[in-house]
């Protein structure tokens, strides 16, 4: 009697832990596999502003702010980059244009310290919260196409592609991953 009793409580608590265990793998290859996917699409942001900013015509653009040349470049990028955003800034960091579809309506959201981080690293992405939730942000500094990899010409302006991290995003990422993203509050997290 109490052996078996023991034997069976044994068996029951290394069958919990084990199947903790596998949870907890599970559970932490999946955490891997999303990162690995938003990374991953972060990656094409990231080509896609190269092939922006290294650009005679853009340098230009700051110079003249050429409406003409903006309708005829800027929105049509857009669905290219499938961006909610596109965002022009001086090489002061004041903000000169903007393109956006109806998914964000804020016009000028790119906080100030950036522009100094920019200038150091060239590209920079980030996360910021806006009225209309989440964005992660791709921004460069313009540069004439001469200086693609020399990086020597000081900063002409800012380009800046947002994405807004709605339902749309996550759902593709989720046909990719053949799963089911959704966010909980956690604790010392907002809204």
């Amino acid at each position: 009697g109490l052996f078996a009793t023991c034997l069976f409580c044994s068996i029951y608590y290394y069958t919990i832990k084990q199947e903790n265990e596998v949870y907890q793998t599970s559970l932490k290859q999946f955490d891997n596999e999303v990162n690995s996917l938003i990374e991953l699409n972060s990656q094409n942001d990231i080509s896609n502003i190269v092939d922006m900013v290294y650009w005679d015509d853009f340098v230009d653009y700051i110079k003249t702010k050429d409406s003409k040349w903006f309708n005829a470049n800027i929105p049509t990028s857009l669905d290219t980059y499938k961006a909610d955003y596109l965002g022009i800034y001086d090489a002061n960091g004041k903000f000169i244009n903007k393109s956006s579809n109806a998914n964000i309506v804020s016009v000028d959201f790119i906080p100030k310290e950036v522009f100094t981080n920019i200038n150091t690293k060239k590209i920079l992405q980030f996360y910021i919260k806006i009225p209309e939730g989440y964005v992660l942000i791709c921004g460069a500094s313009i540069h004439p196409s001469i200086d693609i990899y020399k990086r020597v010409t000081p900063s002409a302006g800012y380009f800046f592609i947002a994405k807004l991290l709605n339902k749309a995003y996550f759902s593709e990422l989720e046909t990719i991953n053949s799963s089911k993203i959704d966010f909980q509050k956690g604790a010392g997290i907002e809204n």
